[in-house]
């Protein structure tokens, strides 16, 4: 039984990831955006993520890496959700979301990149329960 309606992320034909993430590594466990990334929320909100940008994919603890591995098929998912958190959920110049919001919006991208149901939620799930400590405010 759920908690509450899980979101039906359902989008057709459309793609979300406007672009391909291109990344180079940048030294230890961070990588460098070589081109802009762009994505586009199933809402229709616009994210360009900038050249130049530098995350480090999924932060997951080390024990956990066995079932849920820092890159996979949550990669793009993980790009969009760590600018999100970078700019404290500025999406552009104009608007702003709230850190609950940036955490949909990466369970929505992971269900659109194909995420298994159980590693999306795990990582839903994560990021609520750990991810104020990384959300610039």
């Amino acid at each position: 039984m759920w908690l509450f309606q899980p979101p039906n992320f359902t989008r057709g034909d459309n793609m979300p990831f406007l672009t391909e993430a291109i990344l180079k590594p940048y030294g230890g466990d961070k990588w460098r955006l070589v081109e802009d990334f762009d994505y586009a929320t199933i809402d229709g909100q616009f994210i360009r993520i900038q050249h130049g940008f530098i995350c480090d994919l999924a932060s997951i603890p080390r024990p956990i890496r066995l079932a849920i591995p820092v890159n996979g098929r949550h990669r793009q998912a993980a790009i969009v959700h760590d600018w999100l958190y970078n700019r404290g959920g500025l999406i552009n110049e104009m608007k702003r979301i709230s850190r609950k919001e940036c955490d949909l919006i990466f369970l929505e991208a992971m269900t659109e990149t194909g995420v298994s149901y159980f590693k999306r939620w795990a990582m839903y799930y994560g990021v609520r329960m750990g991810g104020s400590f990384s959300f610039q405010r």
